[in-house]
């Protein structure tokens, strides 16, 4: 059964209009708690100074259990009072719509309406974040489908905002494949629902208590990029998960010289055939970071350090491979990214090949 509540709100002004039509999405999230309604609300696209604004609520109810509780909930509602919310006062109309009744619980108006109005950006105190949706969402689209067209899947980072919801813009949906810079990022994650996290930060010995619960809780990920490290890791306990082994990365020095083993060289290879060796660890991908693309004069030179980036991992990788290392690669990530690189990739012809991660 569906049941519709049309409710039409005359404002005074249009910073009212646009108040009460923040109120009304904060309502409807509120009211779509309950799994069994399926919601939609929607204003109309006139913008005049005391345009009639027009709000729409749909709510299907599964059970005629349901259906007996709403009315009674409606006699408890006076449906010719104003609504105010902080200052804003706007006059009420109702029309039942022939498929039944609609209704919003008191309790849900009580809360919504208790958040204050919007206020003018030059209100704001600062520190504040200012999201634009709309370009959040877009943003977050245009880096999923670039890097389809690459070829590899998108493991963004998401430090900066440290929020699920720009998460789940970033990730198309999914609760997973993500990247951290902090151990207290990744439990805020992993108590979100993410299942596969990246801490994307050479580990030092005193963090390995934390990484070893998280990598009992989900599949957790930990990076090294020289032996000192990983002497603590095959002095720790091991996780109880993954056949008890630790998830590692090894990263990859691709020009930015703050971390990362040295392609070129030995000490590389050497520790990657420790790894291999080691019973309680495995590696799972090769990664490097472009941080020196913030620094980039123009859109050709973070291109190049893109570049930069694919050709750090894919050489490492080959260089593995012909040392004999063909079972320890044969699972692992072959990773690269920074912003500036993700939206500018190597514009040579080549891509990104060989890479699986940005």
């Amino acid at each position: 059964m569906v049941f519709c509540l049309l409710v039409e709100l005359e404002f005074e002004s249009l910073v009212q209009k646009e108040a009460w039509k923040s109120l009304w999405s904060g309502l409807a999230a509120l009211v779509r708690t309950r799994e069994q309604n399926c919601l939609m609300y929607e204003f109309s696209d006139s913008l005049e100074e005391g345009a009639e604004c027009k709000a729409v609520i749909f709510e299907r109810y599964v059970s005629e259990a349901d259906l007996a509780a709403h009315r009674e909930s409606q006699r408890e509602f006076d449906m010719n009072s104003k609504w105010t919310g902080g200052d804003l006062v706007a006059k009420r109309v109702t029309k039942w719509i022939e498929s039944g009744i609609g209704h919003v619980a008191p309790a849900a108006v009580a809360a919504a309406a208790a958040k204050p109005p919007p206020r003018a950006l030059t209100a704001l105190r600062t520190p504040c974040l200012v999201c634009d949706v709309a370009v959040a969402r877009r943003n977050g689209a245009r880096m999923l489908a670039r890097a389809a067209a690459l070829g590899c899947t998108l493991r963004p980072h998401v430090k900066t905002h440290k929020t699920v919801e720009i998460a789940l813009i970033q990730t198309g949906g999914r609760r997973s494949r993500i990247t951290v810079s902090s151990l207290a990022e990744a439990r805020f994650f992993a108590d979100a629902g993410w299942d596969d996290v990246l801490y994307a930060v050479p580990i030092t010995a005193d963090k390995l208590d934390e990484a070893r619960a998280l990598s009992e809780r989900i599949v957790f990920h930990i990076i090294v990029d020289n032996a000192l490290q990983f002497d603590a890791i095959e002095a720790a306990a091991p996780p109880t998960t993954n056949a008890g082994r630790w998830r590692l990365w090894v990263m990859a020095d691709c020009g930015y010289h703050r971390d990362g083993v040295d392609v070129d060289s030995e000490e590389g290879v050497a520790l990657v055939r420790r790894v291999e060796q080691c019973a309680t660890a495995q590696l799972r991908g090769i990664y490097t970071h472009g941080g020196h693309s913030y620094g980039a004069a123009s859109p050709e030179a973070v291109a190049v350090v893109a570049a930069a980036e694919r050709d750090a991992v894919t050489k490492f990788a080959a260089t593995l491979r012909r040392s004999g290392l063909h079972l320890a690669i044969s699972e692992a990530e072959i990773a690269v990214g920074s912003t500036p690189t993700c939206s500018r990739p190597p514009t040579d012809g080549k891509g990104l090949d060989g890479v699986t991660e940005m």
